[in-house]
């Protein structure tokens, strides 16, 4: 990563941290305004229409970067081609305060993925915020019920 695109993150993550207590209570801990690219390691013609999307989901006016490694200051969307069953695809989107990893198993999963950001973000007169956290398709694992497995 260069010099001027660390700088570049940095200015926005200490933007971001100082916007956090205008947000008021209710968004602070929970929402983080999106602000930053979106960046993907592969040009391809299916999945450029979808960064597209993606893109107009987040009221994103940035140009999309095509970078060969992850700049972390950016919504890093990768098709992992990986399945744990060849016929269970899905996807797996975890949002941070300045960064976003969504890995989808194929482009249908990142349809799904997009889709289920445009019902959970929120939309105010100043910009998109998305909910810090984990969103994903495939089933999750509690502890107490591995623990119960044994």
């Amino acid at each position: 990563m260069t010099a001027s695109i660390r700088l570049r993150c940095l200015t926005i993550l200490i933007t971001l941290m100082l916007g956090a207590s205008a947000l008021g209570d209710d968004l602070a801990p929970e929402a983080t305004k999106w602000v930053l690219p979106i960046a993907t390691p592969q040009e391809s013609e299916d999945l450029t229409p979808r960064l597209k999307k993606l893109k107009e989901v987040l009221n994103n006016q940035f140009v999309i970067q095509y970078q060969q490694t992850n700049p972390v200051c950016a919504f890093w969307v990768e098709i992992t081609r990986q399945s744990p069953r060849p016929d269970a695809g899905g996807y797996v989107m975890i949002i941070q305060d300045g960064c976003v990893r969504l890995l989808a198993t194929d482009l249908e999963q990142l349809d799904h993925a997009i889709a289920r950001l445009k019902k959970v973000r929120i939309v105010k007169p100043d910009g998109v915020y998305l909910p810090i956290g984990l969103l994903t398709n495939y089933r999750l694992i509690d502890a107490q019920q591995t623990e119960m497995a044994k």
